[in-house]
């Protein structure tokens, strides 16, 4: 797999040309459908798979729907989803503060992060053909 953030074809890099590339990826953190395209198109026109490498956890449903619904892309990897504890005195999060991440914590309070939680979970079932929680 390409592990790179983006692949833009010819006109920029030569990663569609290396033939020992199984899937291509990108990295997304704002709506940038014409990068999406390229991307994807880019891969199919060389008979390989496209994923999203890493996304915003602050994507909606619609995105999601968007994704869901394009055959030429093949999956969608989170960043970031920490634990809500490790080890620490309850109630304490891990700080990370990219503004991109996620908490895990079951039952907890913060109603935005939980709703935010379900959407993506909902989302990665849908993409495996399975009933959403």
């Amino acid at each position: 797999m390409n592990g790179s953030d983006e692949c833009l074809g010819g006109n920029v890099s030569n990663d569609f040309a290396v033939t020992t590339v199984d899937t291509h990826s990108a990295h997304f953190y704002w709506n940038d459908t014409q990068r999406l395209i390229s991307g994807y198109s880019g891969a199919k026109n060389v008979g390989k798979g496209y994923i999203i490498g890493e996304y915003s956890s602050n994507f909606g449903e619609e995105w999601f729907r968007g994704i869901e619904s394009n055959p030429n892309i093949h999956g969608t990897l989170v960043w970031l989803f920490y634990p809500h504890d490790n080890g620490l005195p309850t109630g304490n999060r891990i700080p990370h503060n990219d503004g991109f991440t996620l908490y895990y914590e079951p039952g907890g309070s913060d109603t935005q992060n939980n709703k935010q939680v379900l959407i993506i979970a909902n989302h990665h079932r849908r993409m495996r053909k399975l009933p959403e929680i």
